[in-house]
C-alpha cells in the first residue's frame, strides 16, 4: 500500500486563502515541517487532509516544457491532458536530506524526464495551488516551483507514457483548454503577467 504526505486542512487553513486558484508565497517551511503520513487510498476521501504535490514547470528562456500523458500513464484522470508541471505524491523515502519537498521534486523529474542543461540553482518556490472545487482538488495543494535550463533539450523516460516538447508562451494559450487545470493556473496567474 502507498503512503503519501500531506497536511491537515485545519494547519494549512490560514494560507488557503481562496477556495481556487494560486497563492503567492516564498515559503513553503510551514509545509515541510508538518508533514504526515497516510495512506493513498484513504487520504483520497479525506477531505481534512491536503496531499502535497511540488509541482516543477520547466522554462528555457521563453520555452517551456510542455507534456502530454497518454493513456499508459496510471492516472486515468489525466490522460491526453497537457501540462507544463511535473509533479507527485511525496512519500516517506523523500524524507532525506534537503528535506522531502525537495527530494521528491528531484526524483519526480528524474523519473519522467532527462534535462542535462538544467540548472537547479536557479530553482524558485513561487506559491500554492488551491483547488477545492473538485473532488480531486480537494484533497491536494500543489506548491510551485520553477527552474531553468539553458538549453532546450530534454530525453522522455517514460517512453510510452509522456510525450515532450519545448513550447511558447503563445502556443500555451492557443491551447489552454487542453491544459490540466493546475497548469492552467499557472498560465493564467505567472506567465501571463
Amino acid at each position: 500500500m502507498e503512503i503519501v504526505l500531506g497536511v491537515k486542512r485545519e494547519q494549512i487553513s490560514g494560507l488557503l486563502r481562496k477556495d481556487f486558484g494560486y497563492i503567492r508565497s516564498d515559503d513553503f517551511s510551514f509545509i515541510e515541517a508538518n508533514l504526515e503520513e497516510r495512506l493513498r487510498n484513504s487520504a483520497e476521501a479525506d477531505f481534512s487532509f491536503k496531499q502535497v504535490i511540488p509541482y516543477l514547470y520547466i522554462r528555457s528562456n521563453e520555452l517551456f516544457l510542455l507534456y502530454r500523458r497518454t493513456k499508459q500513464q496510471s492516472e486515468s484522470r489525466l490522460h491526453e491532458k497537457l501540462s507544463i508541471g511535473i509533479g507527485g505524491h511525496i512519500n516517506p523515502n523523500d524524507r532525506t536530506g534537503k528535506g522531502a519537498i525537495y527530494n521528491c521534486l528531484l526524483r519526480e523529474l528524474s523519473e519522467e524526464v532527462s534535462l542535462p542543461d538544467i540548472d537547479m540553482s536557479s530553482l524558485r518556490f513561487l506559491g500554492y495551488i488551491n483547488d477545492d472545487i473538485s473532488d480531486v482538488g480537494k484533497v491536494h495543494i500543489g506548491l510551485v516551483f520553477e527552474v531553468q535550463s539553458s538549453m532546450p533539450s530534454h530525453k522522455v523516460n517514460e517512453v510510452g507514457k509522456l510525450e515532450c516538447e519545448w513550447v511558447d508562451i503563445d502556443y500555451l494559450n492557443a491551447n489552454d483548454p487542453l491544459l490540466e487545470s493546475w497548469s492552467q493556473i499557472i498560465l493564467r496567474e505567472l506567465l501571463s503577467n
